[in-house]
C-alpha cells in the first residue's frame, strides 16, 4: 500500500500540472499531445508520461545491472544436492554420447 498508492494519487492529483516543458517546434504536434496526455497543458509533458518514462528507465537499468551481476558472478560446477558420483556419472555419459565409433 504504501509503494503503490502513490503511484495512483501523484498522478490523479497533479494530472494538470506539468513536469516540464518541451521547446517548441522540436515535436510534430501529436507528440506533444501523446506526451501531455491526460490533462496537461499541450507542449508539456504530463506527470503520466514522465512516470511511464521513468519506469521504463529503471526496469531497464535493473535488467542490465542483473545480466552484468551474472556475468562476473563465478558459476557453479553442479547443482547444489549433486553428489561427486553423480556428477562424474554425468560427465562420463556426456563424453561416451558425443564419440563416435570409426
Amino acid at each position: 500500500m504504501a509503494t503503490r498508492a502513490p503511484q495512483y494519487v501523484i498522478p490523479f492529483w497533479y494530472a494538470k500540472e506539468p513536469m516540464f516543458w518541451l521547446p517548441h517546434g522540436w515535436f510534430p504536434w501529436y507528440a506533444e499531445w501523446f506526451l501531455s496526455l491526460p490533462r496537461a497543458p499541450l507542449g508539456s509533458v504530463s506527470i503520466a508520461s514522465w512516470q511511464v518514462a521513468c519506469t521504463v528507465v529503471i526496469t531497464f537499468a535493473a535488467g542490465t545491472i542483473a545480466a552484468a551481476a551474472s556475468l562476473v558472478r563465478p558459476r557453479r560446477a553442479a547443482a547444489p544436492g549433486a553428489t561427486a558420483e553423480k556428477q562424474t556419472a554425468a560427465a562420463a555419459a556426456t563424453d561416451a554420447a558425443g564419440k563416435k565409433e570409426l
